[in-house]
């Protein structure tokens, strides 16, 4: 059996400390632009939202998967119809966590791991 080949997107994007509307606004555009290339899977940075050592991360992290960064990454996915996969910081209840999402191409967080 041939092992199913597809094109994945390894995205380097700087992520600004504690700047969160910057970061989603990047991440999306380098979807979009990793799409455009063909790309059929795109793996965004660690604490792509806000960075994990800003002090921002222990006030501004959001629930996965109802926050404003994964709703944005999981827009995204479906607009373009590819797999996302991306670092987040994550807040539930009082407890922050370096978490990662996987979204298929139809927007759905597929997991979650910490």
């Amino acid at each position: 059996m041939k092992a199913k080949e597809f094109k994945l997107a390894m995205v380097q994007m700087l992520v600004k400390g504690g700047d969160k509307q910057s970061n989603i606004q990047h991440a999306v555009e380098l979807i979009n632009e990793a799409s455009g290339n063909g790309a059929q899977v795109v793996l965004l940075p660690e604490c792509m939202d806000l960075g994990w050592t800003h002090p921002t991360s222990l006030t501004e992290a959001e629930e996965i998967p109802d926050g404003s960064v994964c709703q944005a990454l999981m827009q995204a996915a479906k607009e373009n119809s590819v797999y996302v996969c991306s670092g987040l910081t994550e807040k539930d209840g009082e407890t922050i966590y370096n978490a990662a999402v996987i979204i298929d191409k139809n927007g759905n967080v597929l997991c979650k791991q910490r």
